[in-house]
């Protein structure tokens, strides 16, 4: 953008991740910053059919991440959006260290998903093939049906400043994303949930969820200089922009 005219709203040139299409026209509401997505297909979502004019073809659910930045925001967010126009679709914002936050807590949770270790003095039920790993917290018993045989973590959240505050039973709290690992009986590996206060949410693999964390942590650009790296992110533009964040841009 900075070898283009600024519109006559702007203060100053966008960054160099910016992708938006600004005009002097925009309304207040269409003033952002847009930057390229990063696009993680969801392998444990149903498949999408999505319908053209002559033919249809099923696609991956996704889970979409890319940099945006308000009008008048000083510095810019990460935004995150899943599904389509449909009842588990969502969409969050992350402040930079919150980003940092939850990039770290699901690590440690891909971590813990990949120990081999039993806990300590665990007794196997009767319907498991070994004792539990030591990242489990439920309580198993030989009389467990086979909806009720899943290992799941200890659950760790992440408040989200950026999102309005929710409100239950006369009492205010921030939104927040909560994350734990979850490994039915047979599946061959954990899987990682992600979900919102309000209930929306995703499952990914723990190679989904591994990329997803490593891309959060590249776009807060870690805990380096804060003014020189959100002007100038150093970030591989992925090939595709996300719909969801470009609207009428």
């Amino acid at each position: 953008m900075s070898a283009k005219k600024m519109p006559i709203w702007k203060l100053h040139p966008c960054a160099s991740w910016c992708v938006s299409k600004h005009a002097d026209g925009d309304a207040p509401a269409d003033r952002q910053c847009r930057g390229r997505c990063h696009i993680i297909g969801r392998t444990l979502a149903d498949a999408v059919e999505v319908i053209g004019a002559e033919t249809s073809v099923w696609e991956l659910e996704e889970l979409r991440v890319g940099l945006e930045s308000d009008f008048r925001e000083l510095i810019p967010h990460v935004t995150v959006s899943y599904g389509f126009d449909d009842p588990d679709s969502g969409e969050y914002k992350l402040a930079f260290e919150e980003a940092e936050q939850l990039a770290s807590i699901i690590i440690g949770l891909i971590a813990d998903a990949r120990l081999s270790g039993n806990s300590t003095g665990g007794k196997a039920a009767v319907w498991q093939r070994a004792a539990c790993p030591s990242w489990c917290t439920s309580a198993h018993s030989d009389a467990d049906g086979p909806g009720a045989r899943s290992c799941v973590s200890a659950e760790r959240h992440v408040d989200l400043s950026l999102e309005e505050s929710l409100h239950a039973q006369d009492e205010w709290f921030s939104e927040s994303v909560h994350a734990s690992i979850e490994r039915d009986a047979r599946e061959i590996e954990a899987r990682v949930l992600l979900y919102l206060g309000t209930g929306s949410g995703v499952e990914l693999t723990l190679g989904e969820a591994e990329v997803y964390a490593t891309t959060l942590l590249r776009l807060a650009g870690g805990s380096l200089d804060v003014r020189a790296m959100y002007v100038e992110p150093k970030i591989v533009p992925p090939v595709a922009v996300c719909a969801k964040f470009v609207g009428a841009s």
